[in-house]
């Protein structure tokens, strides 16, 4: 899940926010404030309803953050690399770089997450038992009920067993542990998780076509699509991680690229560099030698011929922080987990301070076929533009 927005670090993890919670923000808070709280707790101000919907929804998101950092810093002290953690449209995602290194792993990974959200609802709701004892702050009882509630349905929807819910993970560590293979447990947990995906379809499609509920139906419609797409991912990324297992980036680099000032015109750049080498993309270095970026032909060619004159390389370039870094002995695994689409993505190789290679999507395209070629069965690779990654849950 793309970030969109990145709110800083809690315990080193990165927090971030995709654009997709503003919509449900907007949902939610239109719900509470116009419909639960005024039906719950009639006679208060507009402006207090909506006062107490904010906080509500954010109050939950925090909720929502709470169990991904549980699985984060959990699988961080079990060896896992943490990319960071997103918030998005149906929850959040942790996003976890590479598979657990064992079924009790993959338990005590999965099973945190669920074991505080299941907390913070009992919080939630002591908190309200305490408030309605004491009769006071009718709307503040009625907030933290319903925080109480959706954290115990997000809890119950958690542990269904469809993969990737975490319920779909603890069936899959189960699995594995019963059969000792981690790919045939996670085919399974992800036909059982791409089956439930369809029922949500055929469930929403119904709610839909029966006018019982068109919001409800959408939701459930969109929620079951999501869980079907993430299944096959994820029993994808599996595969790729056995396939790709020893295989280091400084198997598929190539070694020692031509490099480009950053300061020439592209007409110099296309007379001096494009039309004599076969590269399809050059590392630039700026006048004290260091690299400042990458350009490609692509970019090269969305400038028009008549301002190529006029314009430096270094203008249309891609800078370092837009390009993934490698070196040369990490694992192509780990660095395709950085990209976004491995179809389109260029990897910088140094060793230390040195550009020692680059990685082109034609290299990491052919990796990720010849991976396919080492699998037992068909298996469709990156270049449909799917990155392999750990997808979080709902």
């Amino acid at each position: 899940m793309r970030t969109s927005l990145s709110i800083g670090r809690i315990a080193g993890i990165e927090i971030g926010l995709n654009w997709s919670l503003a919509i449900a923000f907007f949902l939610f808070t239109a719900s509470l404030a116009g419909e639960v709280f005024p039906s719950d707790v009639p006679g208060y101000a507009q402006t207090a309803y909506i006062v107490a919907a904010i906080a509500a929804v954010l109050l939950f998101y925090a909720s929502l953050l709470a169990h991904e950092l549980g699985h984060a810093i959990v699988a961080r002290r079990l060896g896992n690399r943490v990319d960071g953690i997103t918030l998005w449209l149906f929850g959040g995602v942790a996003r976890l770089s590479g598979d657990s290194v064992s079924d009790s792993a993959e338990l005590r990974i999965t099973l945190v997450g669920p074991a505080i959200t299941i907390a913070v609802a009992i919080v939630f709701a002591v908190i309200a038992a305490v408030l309605a004892t004491l009769n006071v702050f009718p709307l503040t009882v009625d907030l933290l009920g319903w925080l109480a509630r959706i954290n115990f349905i997000l809890a119950a929807f958690n542990l269904i067993p469809a993969f990737p819910l975490d319920g779909g993970r603890v069936l899959r560590a189960l699995l594995w542990r019963f059969t000792h293979d981690q790919l045939r447990a996670t085919s399974i947990a992800a036909w059982l998780g791409r089956a439930f995906g369809v029922v949500l379809i055929l469930g929403g499609l119904s709610m839909a076509f029966l006018q019982a509920s068109l919001i409800n139906g959408v939701w459930l419609g969109v929620l079951g699509w999501f869980l079907f797409s993430a299944a096959g991912s994820q029993e994808l990324q599996t595969r790729l991680q056995r396939s790709l297992t020893g295989v280091t980036v400084r198997d598929v680099m190539v070694p020692d690229p031509v490099t480009a000032p950053d300061w020439i015109t592209v007409d110099d750049f296309v007379a001096r560099y494009a039309t004599v080498h076969r590269a399809t993309a050059y590392p630039i270095r700026d006048f004290n030698g260091q690299l400042s970026g990458l350009v490609t032909l692509h970019d090269v060619s969305a400038i028009a011929p008549p301002r190529r004159a006029g314009t430096q390389v270094r203008v249309i370039a891609r800078s370092l922080t837009q390009v993934a870094l490698a070196r040369p002995d990490d694992a192509l695994i780990d660095v395709l987990h950085q990209v976004e689409d491995p179809a389109t993505a260029y990897v910088l190789v140094k060793d230390g301070d040195r550009l020692v290679g680059m990685v082109s999507p034609e290299d990491i395209g052919r990796a990720l076929d010849l991976a396919g070629l080492r699998q037992p069965g068909p298996v469709t690779t990156g270049r449909s533009g799917t990155s392999p990654g750990t997808v979080g849950d709902v």
